[in-house]
């Protein structure tokens, strides 16, 4: 078995990774939108209790990473992505 932990920041490909991680679990839906499945929350460091979670990153035969991109190309993805792309939804009024 596979000992990695990383860090999901939004934007940088953490869907791709999620359904990679259903997929390696035996998920049948894996390349659905991942976020909101159960099935994920047991590869969440935060659902495990404390205890568990100073084990893992302080075990050496774990490997930490963290996926980052750089932030101009984060603006001109989400640009293409909600302007270009013209799906934005409208500002709501207060």
């Amino acid at each position: 078995a596979g000992k990695l932990i990383f860090c999901g920041i939004p934007k940088t490909g953490i869907t791709r990774w999620l359904q990679f991680l259903r997929f390696y679990i035996g998920a049948n839906d894996y390349q659905s939108f991942p976020h909101f499945k159960k099935d994920r929350l047991p590869l969440l460091l935060d659902a495990m209790e404390i205890e568990v979670q100073e084990k893992l990153l302080n075990d050496p035969e774990w490997t930490k990473a963290v996926f980052i991109r750089h932030p101009l190309d984060r603006v001109l993805s989400g640009y293409l992505d909600k302007v270009v792309s013209g799906q934005t939804k409208p500002l709501a009024k207060n």
